[in-house]
């Protein structure tokens, strides 16, 4: 006999990432899934719900999905910013400004674009990996707690 309540947590690295995926459970009619993660993810969702949909029949579900990236990148796109810094300092001589490097610097990087994560193969891997090991664990708590509960 299973619960529909439980909990599981699943961990998975890979060289870039670490990625923690939790998993709550309550009773529900249906099965209702709920997916909390970074929008960079918003790819996966259909992904993740259909592994979910294979193990799990009913209960409201919500999950977590926590990444850490190991080789932090430059928040920006540096070349942008080179080609920015490069381009502010060709304007101000066309001008005949003398702006100080801290100046162009700050306006550089204003108008730099934020580098994107991207969503690899190395990546999808992990977060399906750290997401099995999470449905393991929460069927394994279900699964106790309907043991306690038929005991009762």
């Amino acid at each position: 006999m299973f619960s529909m309540t439980g909990f599981g947590k699943g961990e998975a690295e890979s060289e870039n990432w670490k990625v923690t995926v939790m998993m709550r459970s309550l009773n529900g009619k249906g099965l209702d899934v709920s997916l909390r993660m970074p929008p960079f993810l918003m790819p996966m969702e259909l992904e993740l719900k259909n592994e979910i949909k294979k193990h799990l029949r009913r209960g409201t579900v919500t999950v977590y999905i926590d990444l850490e990236q190991k080789v932090v990148k430059p928040p920006i796109d540096v070349e942008k910013l080179k080609a920015n810094v490069e381009m502010l300092r060709e304007l101000s001589n066309s001008v005949g400004l003398s702006p100080t490097d801290d100046k162009i610097l700050d306006y550089a990087w204003r108008y730099s674009e934020k580098a994107e994560i991207e969503l690899d193969e190395e990546l999808k891997n992990v977060v399906m990996e750290a997401l099995r090991k999470a449905i393991q664990e929460l069927l394994e708590s279900r699964k106790k707690e309907g043991e306690h509960l038929k005991k009762i």
